[in-house]
C-alpha cells in the first residue's frame, strides 16, 4: 500500500511544489544585490562619463519589491522544492520537511514563532525552574521514598544513588 500512495501521490506533489516555486520566482524576481562600494563606483564612472560631480550620499536604492536572490525566503522555496524532489527520488523521507510550508502563509504560526523566538531567554529560564523542582523531588524521593522505587517489566526504577533517583524522576515523573 505504501509504495502505491507514494509513488501517485508523490508526483502530484512534485508538480504542485514546482508550480508554487515557480510561481513564487515568477512573482517575486530576485536580484542579486551588490555591495554598496559597487554602486559607489558604478555612480562615479556616470559621473565622469555625464561630467558632473560624484555626489557618494547619492547610490542605488533598494526597493521594497527586490528579493535578495541569498535571501531566507529564496533560500526556503529551493530547498522546499529539492526536498519534494528527494522524496520522490528516496521513499519519501524528506516529505516532513515539506509540511514547514504550512508556517509560510499563516499569521497565526508566524506570530507563535516569532513568540517563542523573541522570548527564548524566559523559556530556558522557566525550563531551568522546572528541572529544579524535578531536583527537589528527587532529593525528597531518594532520602524517603528510595524504597518504594521498584523495576517492574515496563519501567526501571533505580533510586541507589541521588543520580539514579534524578534519572527515574525526570524520565517517569
Amino acid at each position: 500500500f505504501e509504495p502505491f500512495v507514494l509513488y501517485t501521490l508523490g508526483p502530484i506533489h512534485l508538480i504542485l511544489s514546482i508550480w508554487i516555486v515557480s510561481e513564487y520566482f515568477l512573482i517575486n524576481w530576485p536580484h542579486f544585490k551588490l555591495p554598496l562600494f559597487f554602486y559607489r563606483i558604478w555612480e562615479r564612472i556616470k559621473s565622469l562619463k555625464d561630467r558632473k560631480k560624484f555626489n557618494p550620499a547619492k547610490g542605488h536604492r533598494v526597493t521594497c519589491i527586490d528579493v535578495k536572490i541569498f535571501g531566507a525566503q529564496t533560500i526556503y522555496m529551493i530547498i522546499f522544492l529539492l526536498c519534494s524532489i528527494l522524496s520522490l527520488a528516496f521513499s519519501g523521507y524528506f516529505y516532513p520537511f515539506c509540511l514547514l510550508f504550512i508556517i509560510y502563509n499563516n499569521d497565526l504560526l508566524i506570530r507563535v514563532l516569532r513568540a517563542v523566538t523573541k522570548n527564548g531567554k524566559s523559556l530556558i529560564w522557566v525550563a531551568i525552574l522546572g528541572l529544579i523542582v524535578l531536583f527537589i523531588y528527587a532529593v525528597i524521593a531518594f532520602a524517603l521514598l528510595h524504597n518504594q522505587f521498584i523495576i517492574t517489566d515496563s519501567a526501571n526504577l533505580y533510586c541507589d544513588t541521588l543520580a539514579q533517583c534524578m534519572y527515574s524522576v525526570m524520565r517517569y515523573g
